[in-house]
């Protein structure tokens, strides 16, 4: 579950202090000006949080889904002044195989008419007689697919 609202800039290290004690996984903190005429654009990474230019802020903290979780945070925002203000809204996310997820987005990559490059999950696919010589590599242990120029490049040349 993922609870998103909007907090002053001034708050923001004492509400993430606290929703980690509450229990978030993750915390993402973004410009609330973010696309309108007050935004002030960051291009660096900000070691200090309070040197931030943002005057708002959209924080958004991912929880495993816990009963009653909402009502804490909005318990919480009341301590520190913002109750009613800073209005938490539910987001939920399927709870899936991530890394099967992430690791079906590798395509195979075809060097040659006769050589690939063969993700593991993706064995299956591979067409017997089309290609004579191929590499299965697994996506989430190895150094990458083939695709990267380099990589091809260096690919094609060996086959030649």
């Amino acid at each position: 579950m993922t609870l998103t609202f909007e907090v002053p800039a001034s708050q923001s290290d004492f509400i993430q202090d606290s929703l980690f004690d509450e229990g978030a996984l993750y915390i993402e903190v973004e410009d609330a000006d973010a696309n309108s005429d007050w935004e002030k654009p960051v291009y660096e990474t900000v070691e200090n949080e309070r040197e931030v230019p943002w005057r708002f802020l959209v924080v958004s903290a991912t929880f495993p889904a816990t009963a009653g979780l909402k009502s804490k945070i909005e318990q919480l925002l009341s301590r520190v002044g913002m109750g009613g203000i800073a209005t938490p809204k539910e987001s939920f996310f399927s709870n899936k195989d991530w890394v099967s997820f992430s690791q079906a987005q590798f395509p195979i990559t075809k060097i040659s008419d006769t050589f690939w490059i063969v993700p593991d999950n993706k064995k299956g696919e591979i067409t017997p007689g089309k290609c004579k010589q191929y590499i299965i590599i697994d996506p989430g242990c190895a150094f990458g697919t083939g695709s990267h120029c380099s990589t091809q490049l260096c690919l094609e040349w060996l086959v030649k």
